[in-house]
């Protein structure tokens, strides 16, 4: 994994703050099993590592050893988002914090 600069850190700082918040909201309006958050939680922990080489949903549900359907649940029942939400969102900042000054919008930089 390349070394983070402190930008990029704030960032997913940020999103991990984002996350929590979710999760806190998902238990406080219901008891969610430890199972599920324990799963949340290591798809959140593998993201920030993995999110760059693998964007895809097959390789978090390999390393989680569960099925896609069943971690699309876990992530919308605990967050109220997508799987793929989390990724492009990452992305996403990534994208931003690697262009930060550019004049063009960021889907035409190539």
């Amino acid at each position: 994994m390349k070394k983070l600069s402190l930008k990029m850190m704030a960032f997913m700082a940020v999103f991990l703050l984002d996350v929590q918040n979710a999760q806190q909201q998902a238990i406080a309006h219901r008891q969610t099993p430890q199972r599920v958050e324990e799963i949340f939680i290591g798809f959140i922990r593998l993201l920030p590592e993995h999110f760059i080489e693998h964007r895809d949903i097959a390789f978090y549900v390999s390393r989680l050893n569960i099925s896609s359907v069943y971690l699309s649940r876990v992530v919308r029942q605990v967050s109220g988002r997508t799987v793929i939400d989390y990724i492009n969102q990452m992305l996403l900042m990534e994208a931003r914090q690697a262009f930060p000054y550019s004049t063009h919008h960021w889907c035409y930089v190539r």
